[in-house]
């Protein structure tokens, strides 16, 4: 407390004790400042080195000391908070443990969605929660075909911020769509015109994709070179399959997209073959880059679930032959909890996983399924959001049972379409609620 009275005080309420104590009593819960930093529990701990390119350097370790408060709800969640101390020339420095040490000693990426459409992205209160908590961050339409002019400059003044602010922890970010079926702006108007031959068209869209790739790797490439420990993960497709009481297909089928219409099936994979000779071209090596198969409705066992990993398996068997070996392609769910686009069958998902959320059987069920589904590939929640705590803090109790769960990246965190949305931060001071302090103990605890 004396090295560093004000990261230790218990009246600035911009400091962690009462940080935490106002998001306690924000969701009941009755906590005294004195008490918390009077009952911290000391460990000793160790976290495995990393190098300068994010890799952890085998039989290496970091010493640090944790300092950590645990606290208990009605219905026996817990909330944890507290501070770490690592040696820095001889002398122990203590600081606020944020959910970004915890990702990154889990080996988790925890992350947000920013967009350079909504102004809150812009505010310093919550850049610095992104820098300060956060070890991914999603850049959610500033990479598509139809706003990448806007990534240009809102992706680099993100990423350079963000080493800026921890020169020593690795990043990954975040690309939400490179083509997405709900954006027709911005195709050429030549993709649509059937009087062109098939096989005149298919050109024009390979060049077409081949532009868009090369424009998405002149904004990461300088970035990635730049910072060694930068990663990327990207949707490889977005919600390319849909389901409707029993009938199912892909998107495209009955609307003008030209991936769909001029490629058919063949789309996803042929955007995959066409990315990996982009990333050879600009000479980054292969295991910085992830890329995901993204849907709804995966979460749950059903229909949903079964047309993505069956199309899935077609579609990386495809680009197998192909290439002359296996594609490393993520499974990507969204963990969607509110209805943002009115849309009757997406609601029927949230419906059914709240059903199961709100039962320890159907959690146990949920939890299964998930697992299941991992035998398939590394599983990335790539939209996380909830109507209220409560709900979150079932979701959670889910995801950190599941082996391997790659990724978290809360959706929408800031309430922005949803008056009735809770994250895990305050859309108007950026403050931090009790579910970020749930989440803490998930990943410092468990």
């Amino acid at each position: 407390r004396v090295t560093n009275p004000e990261l230790f005080s218990l009246t600035r309420r911009d400091a962690p004790i009462p940080q935490f104590v106002n998001a306690m009593r924000s969701g009941g819960i009755e906590v005294l400042p004195e008490e918390v930093l009077n009952n911290l529990t000391f460990e000793h701990r160790q976290y495995p080195i990393r190098d300068e390119n994010g890799n952890v350097v085998e039989g290496k370790m970091r010493d640090y000391i944790l300092a950590t408060y645990t606290i208990q709800d009605k219905q026996g969640n817990s909330y944890l908070t507290g501070f770490f101390a690592e040696q820095q020339n001889g002398e122990w420095v203590w600081r606020q443990l944020t959910t970004l040490q915890g990702a990154n000693w889990r080996n988790i990426l925890i992350g947000v969605e920013v967009d350079p459409g909504h102004p809150n992205d812009h505010e310093p209160g919550y850049r610095n929660f992104v820098f300060n908590h956060t070890n991914l961050f999603v850049v959610s339409g500033a990479m598509a075909h139809a706003w990448i002019k806007y990534g240009k400059t809102f992706v680099p003044e993100m990423v350079n911020g963000y080493y800026k602010q921890n020169p020593h922890e690795p990043l990954t970010l975040g690309i939400g769509h490179l083509f997405y079926h709900h954006q027709q702006e911005n195709w050429p108007r030549e993709l649509y015109d059937e009087n062109i031959p098939l096989e005149e068209r298919k050109e024009i869209l390979y060049q077409f994709i081949n532009n868009h790739l090369n424009d998405v790797f002149t904004i990461i490439s300088p970035l990635m070179k730049r910072h060694p420990s930068l990663r990327v993960v990207a949707n490889l497709s977005n919600e390319a399959f849909w389901e409707y009481y029993g009938k199912l297909g892909w998107e495209g089928e009955y609307t003008d997209w030209p991936l769909y219409d001029i490629l058919g099936k063949n789309w996803i994979g042929e955007v995959y073959y066409r990315f990996e000779q982009t990333k050879e071209k600009y000479g980054i090596s292969p295991d910085r880059f992830t890329l995901l198969m993204n849907d709804y409705g995966t979460q749950i066992p059903g229909l949903k679930s079964e047309i993505y990993l069956s199309q899935r398996r077609m579609i990386i068997e495809g680009i197998a032959e192909r290439m002359g070996a296996s594609p490393k392609v993520g499974i990507g769910i969204q963990f969607g909890l509110l209805n943002t686009y009115g849309n009757e069958y997406v609601g029927k998902y949230i419906r059914d996983t709240l059903y199961y959320l709100n039962n320890q059987k159907g959690r146990k069920t949920l939890t299964e399924h998930l697992n299941n589904m991992r035998r398939e590939g590394d599983i990335y929640v790539t939209e996380l959001f909830s109507g209220d705590t409560d709900t979150l803090i079932k979701v959670f109790d889910v995801l950190m049972q599941v082996d391997s769960i790659r990724m978290i990246n809360f959706w929408d965190s800031l309430n922005r379409n949803q008056p009735s949305h809770i994250g895990i931060i305050n859309k108007y001071n950026y403050s931090l609620n009790n579910a970020y302090y749930n989440l803490l103990y998930h990943l410092i605890q468990r």
